[in-house]
């Protein structure tokens, strides 16, 4: 029994299908990471309160992550020594209200960040920990994690710098950088101040 007729012509017809290639967008998310989990080995932990957190935008650095104005950035209350990529969470603007998906709450100071790469859009990184760095400048005021106060003199300091260090008085710093190799050389640059 041979194949009808009708198949035979689809088959000819699909042979001739104009197709293109796609190509899969390199996901930097691990290198990410393995930049904190360095950075968080020079940390000193004190009173055992976690190394602080990282957050990136997503919606085109990190393909398998891709959202509009969507953010990772790492949950609550996680180790950052030990931090995986499931850590990370997924955040984005709804309404002027920041939303995020998954059981996990993400970092008290994703409103701060958030803020930040809302109006400094060469900003993709920032990985924030609890002590200083030596020479570098430093916010005027304290302010606990996760207030937006904070949010005008971290903008006076950096300004149009798309990265750098600087110190948040009395609570820590904030390493921000426009790719990984200037997140990753600043990483390696910075010292941590004894206490």
């Amino acid at each position: 029994m041979g194949i009808p007729w009708q198949i035979k012509k689809l088959y000819k017809w699909t042979k001739k299908a104009q197709r293109e290639g796609t190509l899969r967008k390199k996901d930097n998310l691990d290198k990410f990471i393995s930049i904190n989990k360095s950075v968080s080995k020079n940390v000193i932990e004190i009173q055992g309160r976690f190394f602080g957190n990282l957050s990136t935008r997503c919606a085109s650095l990190f393909p398998t992550q891709r959202t509009d104005n969507g953010y990772l950035v790492s949950g609550r209350n996680t180790d950052k020594k030990q931090l995986q990529r499931t850590d990370m969470v997924e955040c984005f603007i709804n309404k002027d209200k920041i939303r995020y998906l998954g059981e996990r709450k993400p970092s008290v100071d994703t409103p701060v960040q958030i803020a930040i790469y809302e109006k400094c859009p060469n900003i993709n990184y920032m990985i924030h920990g609890h002590n200083f760095i030596e020479g570098v400048p430093t916010t005027k005021n304290y302010y606990p994690c996760g207030d937006k106060r904070e949010i005008p003199e971290i903008l006076e300091l950096i300004q149009d710098s798309s990265s750098g260090v600087i110190n948040l008085k009395n609570h820590g710093f904030l390493l921000y950088s426009e790719t990984l190799e200037e997140l990753e050389e600043f990483a390696n640059l910075m010292k941590i101040k004894e206490i």
